[in-house]
């Protein structure tokens, strides 16, 4: 049975965090990273602690994605600009460790927008 254009775009659309998103999304952020926390110290090093930890960051993968779920849909063809990620980086916190011709080059790919070569 096809899924339908309504369902395909709820899960592949953009849903923009907003004040009754973002709250949430930090809240089980917060609650995540206490888990793996508990966990880093009470297990053991070994394959059942990797499964265990790949097992937390789906479980927080698909809770963030439930709670972004809450915000309507946009679609691509609409114009929203602030979902186009920058390269972010802090260049004065780095101070010399980086020759100028990088930081050059990354202020330059940091003003493109990221579909241009």
């Amino acid at each position: 049975m096809p899924l339908g254009h309504d369902e395909i775009d709820n899960r592949f659309g953009l849903h923009p965090g907003g004040p009754t998103t973002i709250p949430m999304h930090n809240q089980t952020r917060r609650e995540f990273i206490s888990m793996a926390n508990f966990l880093d110290k009470l297990l053991p090093d070994g394959r059942a602690k990797s499964l265990a930890f790949t097992a937390l960051q789906e479980a927080s993968m698909w809770s963030n994605f439930a709670i972004a779920e809450l915000a309507p849909v946009v679609l691509p063809e609409h114009d929203v600009p602030e979902a186009q990620p920058k390269l972010v980086l802090n260049l004065p916190e780095l101070g010399s460790h980086i020759p100028e011709d990088l930081k050059r080059r990354y202020l330059d790919a940091r003003d493109r927008p990221l579909d241009e070569s």
